[in-house]
């Protein structure tokens, strides 16, 4: 049920506003915050991204904690990835507090993928 609340919130959606997603983030944090919205990574990324923008960052963290796993976790880095949105990812990253083989892997290739070799390298002298 949240998630079909908050994808009511999406652009082009029947209750999507001009607040940059705002509603759905306040939707969030009022009732649906300790709900796994695993299964759906555009709800997801509405809510990451209102709370970003108004600098939330309690809103970013119980998200983020509220993914049952890694392969989550990992979902959503890949998401910010695949819209080439490095630093959407990299805060995710740095989010998780269980980085994983996944996790890692995930955040390497959109670093790859967004030719940032210095993040790249950094990144595996740290896990290693």
């Amino acid at each position: 049920l949240a998630v079909a609340v908050l994808r009511l919130c999406l652009p082009g959606a029947p209750l999507a506003s001009q607040d940059g997603g705002m509603a759905a983030m306040q939707l969030y944090e009022k009732h649906f915050a300790t709900v796994d919205l695993s299964q759906d990574v555009q709800a997801q990324r509405l809510v990451a991204d209102a709370a970003t923008k108004s600098g939330r960052t309690d809103i970013f963290e119980k998200l983020v904690r509220s993914l049952p796993d890694s392969t989550s976790r990992a979902a959503l880095v890949k998401s910010y990835a695949s819209d080439r949105c490095l630093i959407g990812a990299q805060r995710m990253f740095e989010t998780c507090w269980e980085k994983d083989t996944c996790l890692h892997n995930v955040m390497l290739g959109a670093y790859i993928a967004g030719r940032d070799m210095a993040s790249a390298e950094k990144l595996l002298s740290h896990a290693s």
